[in-house]
């Protein structure tokens, strides 16, 4: 009995390592499982880092050339600015030359009218002034004449009441004269 006690006891044993021989079995093959999949991600890994390490030189080298043409481009630019800018100041002096010279023309211009007018007006107030010494002398001539008239009128008046007053004064001496005798 103690032998079969000891064989019970064995397969006992037997049966708890069966039983963590599975559990070992199935946990080593979630491991061998997980290894794959290890496995596989580090191929996927080393593929996407391949490729990312082709996409690194692509993209470095697209941003050389960029780089180069954004400095063609810059140049051009400059070129293209300074262009415009001689341009501008060639145009800005053939304005200015055709401004200036407009305006010396119309500078002209404005003077001759200004000298016709000035001399349009110089006329225009000769002749008024000519025609106001006309009617000035028309009028002094006709005061004149009026004063003639009024003097002689004034005169031959006085002549009259002069020679009125004579007599009468010859009248009165003429009587004082005759009441002295009387």
């Amino acid at each position: 009995m103690s032998k079969l006690n000891e064989l019970d006891k064995s397969i006992l044993e037997l049966e708890e390592q069966i039983v963590i021989l599975k559990s070992n079995n199935e946990i080593l093959s979630k491991i061998t499982a997980l290894k794959s999949s290890l496995d596989l991600c580090l191929v996927q890994t080393t593929k996407n880092n391949e490729e990312l390490s082709d996409l690194v030189v692509n993209i470095k080298s697209e941003l050389e050339n960029f780089s180069s043409e954004i400095k063609d481009l810059k140049q051009i630019n400059e070129n293209f600015i300074n262009d415009l800018v001689s341009s501008n100041k060639k145009l800005i002096r053939e304005l200015e030359e055709a401004i200036l010279s407009k305006l010396d023309r119309l500078s002209s211009e404005i003077q001759n009218a200004l000298r016709t007018e000035v001399n349009q007006l110089e006329k225009s107030v000769k002749l008024e002034i000519s025609e106001r010494f006309i009617q000035l002398n028309d009028n002094q001539k006709f005061l004149f004449k009026e004063q003639e008239t009024n003097t002689k009128q004034l005169f031959e008046l006085n002549s009259k009441s002069i020679k009125n007053l004579i007599y009468i004064l010859l009248a009165i001496s003429a009587l004082s004269l005759f009441a002295r005798l009387i």
